[in-house]
C-alpha cells in the first residue's frame, strides 16, 4: 500500500491516501474478482476492514472516516461482492465463484461483523447505512448455499448476524416505519426464499439420488443456528416444510457423514410445533406423518426388493407419535387417518416384503398406543369412532402380519438376539394399546380362533396348492398361537 501511494504520508492524512486507493482498487476488483484472491487483495480487504468499522482502541469509538466518505466506500465495496437477487440467479456459476473465493467468504464476514457492530435500530446517518446492510444481508443465503459443508467459520459469523437481525425485527419498537420495511422484506426474504435455498436439495449429475442439501453438509453447530434462525422467523414456507420432511426422511435413521443428528431433527419438530399455528393444520399434519418415511418405505419395497431391519424405523415412528400427541392426540386420528390405514394396509405377496409389513403394521399400532394413552376412564372405543375401519384394520395388521411374524425364520439381523427378548421389543406397542384398550382383545382372539381353526380344518392335500405362502397353515397357526401367549403373559389382561 505504502510504495503504491508514496512514502510520504504522515500520520494525520494517511486515511486519506488509504481512501483513494482503494476506490482505485476496488474499480480495477469489480471487473476481475479473482484478484481479491491474491496477497494483495486480500491485504486490500483488511484496509477495507480498518476503514469501515470502529478501531477497537478508540476512546470514543469514533469511525476514521467521515459520514459521507464511510457511506461512500461502503457501497463501492458492496458493489461487488452483493450483487442483486436477479444477477445471482441469472448468473449462478459466476456467482458461486465469487461467494465461494477467499474475498468474497472475507466480504461475507465484514458485512456480517458491521450488522453486529452497528444495529439495525441506527439513528440519524446510520440509518442509511443499516439500510445498506440489510439489503446486504439478503445475499447471505446465496453465500451459505454455496459455501455448504465449506467454511465453517464464515457461516458460523454469517448465521449469527441473521439471528441477530431477526431480535431486532421481533423488537421493532422506536425503528423508524423505513427502516422496518427494510426488515421486514429481508424476513419475507427468508420466510419465502432464503430459508429453502438453504434446505433444498438436488439431483446429482450421472446419478438418480438425491443431492445432500446446503443445511445437511454444515456441522451441527451450524445446523442448531439455522434452526434457530427459522425458529424466529416464524412462518416458514411450504417448500421449507416440504425440504425438512425430505432431509429428516433421509436422516431419520442413520446419518450419514453429511448428515443431521437426532438431537438436531428433534430440534426441528420442537421448533415446527412452536410455530404450528403459522402453518396450516393439514401441511403440518402432513410434515409430521411424512417425516418417518414409512408411506415411501411402503412404495419403495411394494415390488418386495430387499430386506430392512424390522426395527429400523422405530425412532422415526416414535418422534412422529409424539408429535401427533403433543398436537391432540386420538382427536387429531381423523386427520390423519387415510395416510394411517394406508401404513396398515397390506403391502405385497412377496416374502421378502414379510419386513416391511411387520415395520407399517408396528408404526401404526406404535402411533394408536401413543393416542390411546389420554383415553383413560374414557370410552375404549372413542379412538376408533371418527375413524370409519381403523379398528377392523388394525385386527387385520396384528393378526395377519404382526401375530405371523416369526423372528427366528424372518429375522436376518446379524446380531440376532434371543426370541423372548425379541418379541418384548417387537410387541411392545401392541402391549400397550390392549393394555389401554382391552377390548380389541375380544375382536384379535376371535380373528385368531377363525383362523386357527380354518387351517387345522384344511386337508391335507389343500396345502400342496397354497403357492401364494412360504409357509403352511398348520406352522402359521403355531406361530400365532404363540405370538399370543407370549401377549396374555405381558399384557394385563383382567378386564377380558
Amino acid at each position: 500500500f505504502l510504495s503504491e501511494v508514496g512514502s510520504t504520508i504522515g500520520s494525520t492524512d494517511w486515511v486519506e491516501a488509504a481512501f483513494g486507493y482503494i476506490f482505485q482498487r476496488l474499480k480495477a476488483f469489480s471487473e476481475d474478482f479473482s484478484d481479491g484472491d491474491s496477497n494483495s487483495g486480500a491485504k486490500l480487504i483488511m484496509l477495507i476492514r480498518q476503514l469501515l468499522r470502529k478501531p477497537s482502541d478508540s476512546i470514543r469509538h469514533d469511525y476514521l472516516l467521515a459520514p459521507k466518505q464511510r457511506w461512500d466506500l461502503l457501497t463501492a465495496f458492496t458493489g461487488p461482492f452483493f450483487p442483486d437477487e436477479n444477477f445471482v440467479s441469472g448468473a449462478k456459476k459466476v456467482a458461486n465463484a465469487l461467494f465461494t473465493s477467499h474475498a468474497g467468504k472475507n466480504a461475507a464476514i465484514l458485512i456480517a461483523d458491521l450488522i453486529v457492530e452497528q444495529g439495525v435500530a441506527i439513528a440519524d446517518e446510520g440509518i442509511a447505512i443499516s439500510r445498506e446492510l440489510i439489503r446486504n444481508a439478503h445475499v447471505f443465503p446465496f453465500y451459505l448455499q454455496a459455501w455448504g459443508g465449506d467454511s465453517a467459520k464464515e457461516t458460523s459469523i454469517v448465521l449469527e448476524s441473521l439471528l441477530f437481525i431477526c431480535r431486532k425485527w421481533g423488537g421493532t419498537n422506536g425503528i423508524e416505519n423505513h427502516a422496518n420495511q427494510g426488515l421486514s422484506k429481508l424476513i419475507t426474504f427468508l420466510q419465502h426464499e432464503g430459508l429453502d435455498m438453504i434446505f433444498a436439495s438436488g439431483k446429482k449429475r450421472k446419478q438418480k439420488r438425491t443431492a445432500s442439501s446446503a443445511f445437511e453438509k454444515m456441522d451441527g453447530s451450524n445446523q442448531e443456528k439455522v434452526i434457530s434462525l427459522l425458529g424466529m422467523i416464524q412462518s416458514p414456507s411450504t417448500g421449507v416444510v416440504k425440504s425438512l420432511s425430505d432431509i429428516i426422511i433421509r436422516n431419520g435413521r442413520s446419518p450419514n457423514e453429511e448428515g443431521v443428528s437426532k438431537n438436531n431433527i428433534q430440534f426441528i419438530f420442537e421448533v415446527l410445533h412452536a410455530n404450528r399455528k403459522c402453518i396450516a393444520l393439514p401441511e403440518y399434519l402432513t410434515f409430521i406423518m411424512s417425516s418417518s418415511g414409512i408411506s415411501i418405505l411402503k412404495k419403495k419395497y411394494a415390488g418386495g426388493v430387499g430386506t430392512v431391519d424390522v426395527f429400523s424405523y422405530d425412532d422415526a415412528v416414535e418422534r412422529t407419535s409424539n408429535a401427533i400427541v403433543n398436537c391432540g392426540g386420538f382427536k387429531i386420528i381423523p386427520k390423519v387417518c387415510p395416510i394411517l390405514l394406508d401404513w396398515l394396509s397390506h403391502v405385497s405377496e412377496f416374502e421378502s416384503a414379510s419386513h416391511v409389513e411387520a415395520i407399517l403394521a408396528r408404526s401404526g399400532v406404535t402411533l394408536l398406543a401413543k393416542c390411546a394413552l389420554d383415553l383413560k376412564d374414557q370410552d375404549d372405543d372413542l379412538l376408533f369412532s371418527s375413524c370409519r375401519g381403523l379398528k377392523n384394520s388394525i385386527i387385520e395388521a396384528v393378526c395377519n402380519r404382526l401375530l405371523l411374524y416369526n423372528p427366528l425364520m424372518e429375522q436376518t439381523e446379524s446380531d440376532m438376539i434371543g426370541e423372548k427378548q425379541f418379541r418384548k421389543k417387537f410387541f411392545k406397542s401392541l402391549i400397550c394399546l390392549l393394555d389401554s384398550i382391552p377390548l380389541l382383545w375380544c375382536q384379535m382372539l376371535d380373528t385368531t380362533a377363525n383362523f386357527v381353526q380354518g387351517s387345522c380344518s384344511k386337508r391335507e392335500e389343500d396345502f400342496d396348492n397354497m403357492a401364494d405362502s412360504k409357509i403352511d397353515g398348520i406352522k402359521k397357526s403355531e406361530t400365532m398361537i404363540q405370538s399370543i401367549l407370549f401377549l396374555l403373559n405381558e399384557c394385563h389382561v383382567d378386564s377380558i
